[in-house]
């Protein structure tokens, strides 16, 4: 998606650095989020001048938010009625045990950097409890399934799955890829598959502003390429290495350096299905790695807070990103009155 570059300049990458708006702050509309003792406007990504375009491109109201399984769910009881058999909904919301939503607020604090570093090894951590929650999970429909004759149970999952893919299928599946995969005839999982994944997309998908939407990026080649900016990521990695972590050149590096560290350790984790789950010798690993990762993201984050890089840098990216709106305004409001209900 074209403004995830935005998220990546200032988002979860980079929860360290100070310059974080007052709680309730930012109209979305590039207004002024607070004042600072100083005079200084706080910055927040709520006042990006591309705001108010987001949704159109993300998919509507709240579109940050994911569905996921829980929407396809909710889709399939009611198509499965219609096709004459019963269908119970698993208990639940369909929200994963991994680490939660936290606002922007809340990760540039020197608090939660301490106790999560970047957020990412209580995703380790996490694999545990998905595990468990599967190795304890009853099929609320497994009765009902076992009342049903051998035929009536095939029909019952192809009523829900589709009829069985042959070879043939899975090759030509195999060559057209998977945006091009005939859910229609995936029975209602893929019937609700196709609705939910269509929702709120039309305005990203619709050729007339695909150009409008690809120049997007080039608003963020241009954020790399300020001098400013590139002095800031220098004084930052001066800053790190005096901690430390030297061979940095970009504040994503640190990022990008505690992720590679931690990607072969799920490979370690050993997995009970009787006894449960448990880290076995990958225990250590994973300690090793939640130190390390947030040892890194405290020492980025006292530099980034040091100099002041979350403002800097948003300072710079909304500028670039108000010529944009400035230079596109015509297609950009085109875009809005064409589809409202996003919005």
């Amino acid at each position: 998606m074209i403004l995830a570059a935005a998220v990546a300049v200032s988002g979860c990458s980079s929860v360290a650095g100070s310059g974080t708006a007052a709680p309730g702050a930012g109209s979305g509309t590039g207004a002024p989020a607070d004042t600072a003792a100083s005079g200084d406007v706080l910055l927040s990504q709520e006042d990006s001048p591309l705001a108010a375009f987001a949704p159109l491109i993300w998919g509507g109201p709240g579109a940050f938010a994911f569905s996921g399984d829980a929407a396809i769910e909710a889709l399939l009881a009611p198509c499965m009625r219609d096709a004459g058999f019963e269908y119970t909904l698993p208990a639940g919301d369909g929200v994963s045990p991994m680490l939660g939503p936290v606002g922007a607020a809340e990760r540039a604090t020197e608090e939660w950097v301490e106790r999560n570093g970047y957020g990412l090894a209580h995703s380790l951590s996490a694999m545990e409890a998905l595990m468990e929650a599967a190795i304890e999970y009853v099929d609320p429909n497994e009765e009902y399934l076992s009342s049903l004759s051998e035929s009536e149970a095939s029909a019952y999952f192809e009523a829900l799955y589709g009829p069985g893919a042959t070879d043939e299928d899975w090759e030509a599946m195999r060559e057209a890829g998977p945006d091009d995969y005939d859910w229609e005839s995936a029975g209602c999982y893929g019937s609700a598959t196709l609705q939910t994944q269509n929702a709120g997309t039309d305005a990203y998908s619709d050729p007339k502003y695909q150009n409008l939407l690809a120049s997007m990026g080039s608003v963020y080649v241009g954020l790399y390429s300020d001098p400013s900016l590139q002095a800031l990521e220098r004084s930052w990695a001066s800053c790190m290495a005096d901690a430390g972590y030297s061979g940095f050149t970009a504040k994503q590096d640190a990022f990008n350096f505690v992720a590679e560290a931690q990607g072969g350790i799920s490979d370690t984790l050993e997995y009970d299905s009787e006894g449960g789950v448990s880290f076995g010798a990958g225990q250590e690993a994973v300690a090793a790695a939640t130190q390390l990762e947030i040892d890194v993201a405290l020492a980025d984050f006292h530099c980034a807070e040091a100099l002041d890089y979350a403002q800097k840098t948003l300072k710079v990216q909304f500028a670039l990103e108000a010529r944009f709106v400035d230079d596109n305004r015509a297609e950009l409001d085109a875009l809005r009155a064409e589809y409202p209900a996003m919005q």
